[in-house]
């Protein structure tokens, strides 16, 4: 066995408070790794290693997976993708119960991208009865990216940020 993985206990501390009347009583480690661990978000990456393999290739859908927030699929029909992307978004989190993992739905939220000529769909993505938060905008890697694909909010974003910046 690994020691980096075995024989670990830990305990939580409210207030970054340590002392006995503060903190729970200590625990062994029965799975995952230390917060804050160098090799933690190693491990994670070879964990979901195998999560893009769930989508179905003959349905032209493709996934990328991004650290650990984000999941991106696409699907050349948007007619079907509505259908597609619930039952997408069941086999994730199916494979997540298999594999101990929870995802947290009060924070998953999906951004359909549209054009000009776009035509709503109405899609609706839910998982145990409860619907995924359809967003106009989503921070991605520091950029504000909007259903149009524009910068406005991110410029404006920037210029909030920059008060000696002015432009006409």
């Amino acid at each position: 066995m690994i020691p980096f993985l075995t024989g670990r206990n830990q305990r939580e501390a409210l207030d970054k408070i340590t002392d006995n009347s503060n903190s729970s009583e200590w625990d062994k480690i029965k799975c995952g790794v230390s917060h804050r661990s160098i090799l933690g978000p190693l491990f994670f990456l070879i964990y979901i290693n195998d999560l893009p393999t769930l989508i179905n290739k003959e349905n032209n859908n493709t996934m990328v997976l991004f650290a650990d927030d984000t999941i991106t699929i696409t699907h050349s029909n948007r007619w079907d993708f509505n259908i597609n992307a619930n039952q997408i978004n069941h086999d994730i989190n199916t494979w997540f119960n298999i594999s101990l993992l929870t995802l947290n739905l009060n924070k998953t939220q999906y951004i359909e991208f549209k054009t000009k000529n776009y035509y709503n769909v109405n899609t609706q993505i839910k998982y145990d009865q409860k619907g995924v938060t359809n967003a106009a905008d989503i921070k991605f890697l520091r950029l504000i990216i909007d259903d149009t694909l524009s910068w406005k909010q991110h410029i404006e974003h920037l210029i909030k940020k920059c008060p000696l910046l002015v432009i006409h």
